[in-house]
């Protein structure tokens, strides 16, 4: 049976809306998992928040892993991880709350391929709209777009 660990830290993907109009990262881990869509059979996962920051906040001394930063996080993950597990990296475009979010689909996605054991050995992937990409290579081209 496979079990997947997802590590939250932060970004679009776990905003929320603030009356002022700002979006602040907000949602943990588990509140993440919430919103995802049906799992297939069989599949466990346990979830851990590492972080929660939005992008403008965070510091040197923070890993960036938000969507702006995904396709460098994955590179250096693909670098230095020496490991036949996946390390799948996914990311939103939308805040939590907006009723056309894209984080609840790209996490389950993210979840179902970590799960897949056809995958074992690929090396660290990133999966977000609908897409399967290696990290190396990888380009984010349209800041706000759900495909970018």
């Amino acid at each position: 049976m496979p079990h997947v660990l997802v590590l939250a830290t932060g970004g679009t993907i776990s905003s929320r809306a603030r009356a002022d109009g700002s979006a602040v990262a907000a949602d943990r881990a588990e509140r993440l998992l919430g919103s995802v869509p049906a799992l297939p059979p069989g599949v466990t996962v346990a979830a851990r928040d590492v972080l929660r920051v939005n992008t403008f906040a965070l510091m040197h001394a923070d890993l960036r892993t938000t969507a702006d930063a995904l396709e460098e996080t994955a590179f250096l993950l693909d670098l230095v991880t020496d490991d036949p597990r996946l390390v799948v990296l996914t990311c939103a475009q939308r805040s939590a709350d907006d009723p056309e979010g894209d984080g609840p689909g790209n996490l389950r996605d993210a979840i179902v391929v970590a799960a897949s054991p056809e995958e074992r050995g690929a090396g660290v992937l990133a999966v977000f709209a609908s897409r399967v990409l290696a990290a190396d290579g990888l380009v984010k081209a349209r800041t706000l777009d759900p495909d970018a």
